[in-house]
């Protein structure tokens, strides 16, 4: 049985998933609030540089991108958090960074593991 401490991290987390969760109209797998969370940290970065960070498969994160950003890879939807953005300086390269949607759903996960 976990300690008070515990327990209460848990649920704090668990609640912040949840908010993650409430706001889409998918059920979010884990590995996606992984990359979403690797994106909020590491924003402008590439797909090739969010591998690195995640020790992630380039496919599988490559895919978590897609989805998380305007369209699923089946074309449906997406989620919407993340935009891809055209390198000024590689304009062959994408970087990700968070959109408003993004960053409301940041703001909303951390405000429940800070209180």
């Amino acid at each position: 049985m976990a300690d008070a401490a515990a327990t209460k991290s848990i649920d704090k987390f668990s609640k912040a998933l949840s908010a993650f969760q409430l706001g889409t109209t998918h059920e979010v797998p884990a590995p996606l609030v992984q990359t979403f969370l690797a994106v909020a940290r590491n924003e402008g970065k590439t797909v090739n540089e969010l591998v690195e960070l995640t020790n992630g498969n380039r496919s599988t994160v490559s895919r978590h991108l897609l989805d998380l950003s305007e369209n699923l890879r089946n074309g449906a939807p997406g989620y919407g958090l993340l935009n891809r953005v055209r390198n000024p300086t590689d304009l062959r390269s994408v970087m990700f960074v968070l959109s408003p949607k993004g960053k409301n759903y940041l703001t909303q996960m951390r405000d429940i593991m800070e209180a």
